[in-house]
C-alpha cells in the first residue's frame, strides 16, 4: 500500500512538473526572492524559517530585493503588503509565475519534485524543524518511488540549511543530498532566542489578556500517525494530562503565577474539542517562535520545537506515554534518554521531575548535548545566508 501510495504521488509529480515548463519561457528577475512557509500542504502561513529571512532582508536590505510570499491568512495579506512584500495566493499561475521567475526559491519543506526549476535558480531549503528527532524521508518511507523522488530533489537543490551537526549527518543520508550542499548555520527562526526583545513578551501577553508578571506553561506535543507512516492521515496522541495539578506544583517549586497553554501540531487544529475554558488554547497563533520566546517552560513529547526552545536554555520537560510504542513506530534518530529534558512517562513522573528539577545540572546537560550535536546556533543564521544570497546573485 506504501509503495502505491507513493507511486501515484510520483506519478502526479512529474505530469505536474512537465504542465509548468511552457513558464520558463519568461525571464528571470535577479533580484526576486520566492519565500514558501506551507507544511504537509496546509495554508501558507507568515512564520517559521521563511518569515525571519523575510524580516531580515527588510531590515537590511530593503531596496535590493523584491519579495514574493504566498498566503492564505486574510487578515495579514494588507500587513505584508505595507512592508513591501508581495503577497500571492498558493497554487494559483502567478504562484507559479513567480517561483518560476525568482532567481532565489526558499522554501521549509522538500515537496519541491515537481517544479521544473532552472539551472540558474538558487534552491534553499531550510527544513521545518532542528535536532534530529523524528524519522523521516527514506528513513521512514524507503520505497524506490520515494527514493526516485528524493534525487528529483536532490538535483534541484543548491543549499540545505542545517541547525547541528547530526542533523546534517541523518538529514544527508534520508534525503540522498550530499554534505556539501548543507549550510551549517542554525535555523533563521532561532536568531530569535539570541536578542532581548521584552516588547514581544508583551505583545503575546497582551494577546491573551495575562500580566506582565504571569508565567506560561506551554504544552506542545506532536502529532500520531497509524504504523508511524508521516504519510497518513495525522492524529491526536495520549495528551491527557491534569494542568491542575501541573500548575499546583509548579507553583510550589518556582513561585508566582502560572498559567496552563496548549499548543498542538497545525495539522491538528480541526481536532481539538471541548478544551477546558481555564487552559489557554495558542493552537492557532501565527508563530510559536513567539510563543517559545515567551513561554517559562515547555512540556514536550517528540515534537522538534524542543530543539528550539534549549536555545533559550529554560526548563522543557518530556512527557511521553507511549514512548515504546512511538520508538517502535514511527521511530527516533537520537534516544530520549540521551535528551538533556527530564523524562516522564506517567503524569507522576512529570510531577516528580518538576518538584525535583535542578536548573544547575539542567544547564550541564544542555552544555553536553549542544557540544554532542554539534550545535551550530549562534543567532546569526539570517545574516549567513542573506550574505550567501548576495554572493550567489553578484551582490545585485
Amino acid at each position: 500500500m506504501k509503495e502505491l501510495k507513493a507511486i501515484i504521488q510520483l506519478v502526479l509529480k512529474l505530469t505536474f512538473l512537465i504542465s509548468l515548463f511552457p513558464l520558463r519561457i519568461f525571464k528571470l528577475k535577479k533580484n526576486r526572492i520566492f519565500l514558501l512557509n506551507s507544511l504537509l500542504s496546509l495554508e501558507a502561513k507568515y512564520s517559521c524559517n521563511t518569515k525571519y529571512i523575510a524580516e531580515y532582508i527588510l531590515e537590511k536590505y530593503n531596496n535590493k530585493f523584491e519579495i514574493i510570499y504566498p498566503l492564505e491568512e486574510k487578515q495579514k495579506k494588507d500587513e505584508l503588503s505595507s512592508k513591501g512584500i508581495k503577497v500571492v495566493r498558493m497554487k494559483t499561475l502567478k504562484y507559479y509565475y513567480y517561483i518560476l521567475t525568482s532567481k532565489v526559491f526558499i522554501t521549509t519543506n522538500g515537496s519541491i519534485s515537481y517544479i521544473p526549476f532552472r539551472k540558474s535558480q538558487i534552491v534553499i531549503n531550510t527544513w521545518h524543524g532542528g535536532g534530529a528527532y523524528k524519522k523521516t524521508g527514506l528513513d521512514n518511507n524507503d520505497t524506490l518511488a520515494n527514493k526516485i523522488n528524493c534525487k528529483i530533489i536532490e538535483n534541484k537543490i543548491s543549499y540545505f540549511i542545517s541547525s547541528n551537526r547530526y542533523f546534517t549527518n541523518v538529514i544527508s543520508k534520508a534525503f540522498m543530498i550530499p554534505e556539501e550542499k548543507f549550510l551549517n548555520i542554525g535555523l533563521p527562526r532561532n536568531d530569535i532566542f539570541f536578542h532581548k526583545n521584552n516588547k514581544m513578551i508583551k505583545k503575546v501577553k497582551k494577546y491573551y489578556s495575562l500580566s506582565d508578571e504571569s508565567k506560561i506553561i506551554l504544552y506542545a506535543p506532536t502529532y500520531r500517525t497509524k504504523n508511524g507512516d508521516q504519510m497518513l492521515k495525522h492524529e491526536l496522541g495520549p495528551y491527557e494530562l491534569d494542568y491542575k495539578k501541573i500548575l499546583k506544583s509548579l507553583k510550589e517549586k518556582f513561585g508566582g503565577e502560572w498559567h496552563f497553554a496548549l499548543r498542538v501540531h497545525p495539522s491538528l487544529v480541526s481536532q481539538l474539542k471541548d478544551i477546558p475554558k481555564d487552559i489557554i488554547n495558542m493552537s492557532g497563533y501565527d508563530d510559536v517562535q513567539e510563543l517559545l520566546y515567551t513561554s517559562d517552560i515547555l512540556i514536550n513529547d517528540y515534537s522538534s520545537i524542543m530543539w528550539d526552545f534549549v536555545q533559550t536554555r529554560k526548563p522543557c520537560f518530556i512527557y511521553a506515554t507511549d514512548l515504546k510504542e512511538y520508538e517502535n513506530s514511527a521511530g527516533l534518530y537520537t534516544k530520549p534518554s540521551s535528551w538533556p529534558f527530564p523524562l516522564a512517562e506517567t503524569e507522576n513522573e512529570l510531577l516528580k521531575k518538576i518538584e525535583e528539577f535542578d536548573d544547575m545540572e539542567y544547564q550541564k546537560k544542555i552544555d553536553y548535548y549542544f557540544e554532542w550535536m554539534g550545535n551550530f546556533e549562534t543567532g546569526e543564521a539570517c545574516k549567513k545566508l542573506v550574505n550567501i544570497i548576495l554572493k550567489e546573485c553578484g551582490s545585485l
